[in-house]
């Protein structure tokens, strides 16, 4: 009898936790279709989709009209207001979210990226925990600065050859991709000529394991570029560990492939053995290229 039972159990243990995978699945498909929700009402109110970032850096090839080092809020931050999240973190932070001034930028107010967005978060993706955000004494009149924000698991399509300009710091992001997100400039969709349908607008990404305090926060510096396909070099779906660098990669721990939005607010499962070429024309907003029926 004992015999039998442990076969039974062995038998129906997949099967439970392939219906639980399935159930993390599509609420990681909701995640998704709200936030592209959130980018559509932000479009509707000010006729184009946020910048991916807002960032100045002295040496940078943006060069800041100030002469310092500012993060601004990413994408992600500025369209709370449009899913009804806004007014907490105004109540946090003394500021409205969706402003993009000097005096707004997350490390001035670092309670933000405190603040757990929960559809920011992959439920299948076990490093659901805060990740450490550096020390950096140019911040704050010179004070260092020490803080963990949440991680997310949604971050902007910004290019299709790197989301961070080569020969700086990995976090100087680009300015002129041919994504949707990148750092000072707003897309309106009407610059889509490649089809909304066609062209990705959030992919997912990973982090560090459980622990590890890795990752990037869902406030600032979420663009990705496709450049480096999906579950690749530096994931712990595709390498078994987790860097942190200028080819950050679209991964996931659903099997075989990663969730995407499209423009026109659609969600679809690309697989991780997609063609690189077949990836980097999903990418592009105005590359005019033929997408396969097969893409998806």
């Amino acid at each position: 009898v004992i015999a039998i039972i442990g076969v039974l159990i062995a038998l129906l243990l997949p099967a439970v936790q392939a219906a639980r995978e399935s159930a993390r699945r599509v609420s990681c498909v909701n995640n998704f279709k709200q936030a592209a929700l959130a980018l559509h009402n932000y479009h509707d109110a000010h006729h184009a989709f946020p910048p991916g970032e807002l960032y100045f850096h002295p040496s940078a090839p943006q060069n800041s009209p100030s002469g310092k080092l500012f993060y601004g809020f990413a994408w992600s931050a500025v369209v709370l207001p449009f899913v009804e999240q806004g007014r907490d973190l105004e109540d946090l932070t003394g500021i409205v979210v969706k402003n993009w001034g000097f005096d707004a930028g997350p490390y001035k107010n670092p309670r933000v990226g405190g603040r757990r967005i929960s559809f920011y978060q992959c439920p299948s993706d076990p490093q659901d925990e805060r990740i450490a955000i550096g020390s950096d004494p140019s911040y704050q009149n010179g004070a260092t600065f020490n803080e963990q924000w949440w991680k997310g698991n949604i971050h902007g399509v910004c290019d299709s050859q790197s989301a961070w300009f080569p020969g700086y710091v990995f976090d100087t992001p680009v300015l002129h991709g041919d994504g949707m997100f990148m750092n000072r400039k707003a897309i309106r969709m009407r610059k889509v000529p490649d089809g909304t349908s066609k062209t990705l607008l959030l992919g997912e990404v990973t982090g560090g394991a459980p622990g590890s305090f890795s990752g990037r926060p869902w406030v600032t510096s979420c663009i990705t570029s496709t450049a480096f396909g999906i579950n690749g070099l530096g994931t712990i779906p595709g390498e078994g560990k987790y860097i942190r660098s200028a080819q950050d990669t679209f991964s996931s721990y659903h099997r075989g492939g990663a969730q995407f939005a499209l423009v026109d607010g659609s969600v679809q499962f690309i697989g991780a053995d997609i063609d690189q070429a077949v990836l980097t024309a999903l990418c592009t907003r105005a590359g005019g290229e033929t997408i396969p029926p097969t893409a998806f």
